[in-house]
């Protein structure tokens, strides 16, 4: 009986107006924000804007958003009287926007979580080359990818073995010591941002590039040995199965092979008489059917006979 009489109450208040009304800020659910973003689809750099309409539209909001990327708070904007926020992603991953609405005049917060955006990572550094530097150390040098803060450089025995970190850098050249003599090495590359103090994986990774370190060859003795006939010798290269002979008319001028061979000498014939030449010598290391390059040597030269 008192259950029925006390509704009874409640609805005559009801019919006269007399129960509290609902603040508008009350009454604004979460349903009463939209956001859009510009795009679904993205590639780490790209700029991503969202866009927000608050109902009703004549109250007096202040907006931010919040910026998750995988799940981690990747941004966190600050209240402002637009409607309308951006961000640059610097990490690949699934990312959406959590838009926070502020009512000034009733003090109350309200979100909205837009749609998610595909984030991809930017194409992979391409590997230009890997040079010898010495018996054991190899430079690999590559394409930049604009807008990363760093590279990270790996490195295997075998091109589907597992590949170790060696090292990172800001630049596009990264030198890798301690290796063995004589062995060949597969290096790829990946850049990287920073966020939060942490390192993260933002291109795709490089095909791999392949070197061998090797000793330098050095020109020990050269000598006129006869009419028109010079002769050299050198060292073996630590790693080396053969050397290539090139040779110019100047110290400066352009060096043509002139031979290849696996001695450790060699004799240039039909010379002419008064006239200077010179000579380098380029050590190599065949591996199956690829001749791979240590460094250059320097120069030397001598006036035939």
């Amino acid at each position: 009986m008192k259950k029925r009489l006390l509704s009874a109450i409640l609805c005559a208040l009801l019919l006269l107006g007399m129960m509290p009304a609902v603040t508008p800020a009350a009454n604004m659910a979460a349903n009463g924000i939209w956001i859009t973003v510009n795009r679904t689809e993205a590639t780490v750099g790209d700029l991503l804007f969202w866009t927000l309409n608050v109902s009703p539209a004549n109250g007096d909001y202040q907006t931010r958003i919040k910026v998750y990327t995988a799940g981690m708070l990747v941004y966190n904007g600050n209240f402002t009287s637009g409607l309308q926020h951006s961000y640059t992603p610097r990490i690949p991953g699934p990312t959406y926007a959590v838009a926070v609405v502020y009512d000034k005049k009733d003090g109350v917060e309200i979100s909205k979580r837009s749609i998610v955006t595909t984030v991809a990572p930017l194409p992979a550094p391409g590997i230009v080359s890997v040079s010898g530097i010495n018996a054991t150390s190899l430079r690999i040098t590559w394409n930049p990818v604009a807008g990363i803060d760093g590279y990270r450089i790996y490195y295997s025995t075998t091109p589907t073995g597992v590949y170790l970190y060696a090292g990172k850098t800001v630049g596009t050249s990264f030198a890798k010591t301690y290796l063995v003599a004589g062995t060949r090495y597969f290096f790829k590359v990946i850049g990287y941002n920073l966020h939060a103090g942490k390192i993260y994986d933002v291109t795709r990774m490089s095909a791999y590039k392949t070197g061998v370190p090797m000793g330098v060859a050095t020109i020990g003795t050269i000598k006129a040995s006869g009419k028109g006939r010079i002769t050299l010798t050198w060292a073996r290269s630590a790693g080396a199965s053969g050397f290539e002979i090139y040779r110019s008319a100047t110290a400066t001028g352009a060096y043509a092979k002139i031979y290849t061979t696996t001695a450790l000498s060699y004799t240039d014939t039909n010379l002419v008489k008064g006239r200077y030449y010179y000579y380098k010598i380029l050590p190599y290391r065949r591996i199956y059917t690829t001749n791979y390059f240590g460094p250059l040597s320097a120069y030397r030269y001598m006036k035939a006979l």
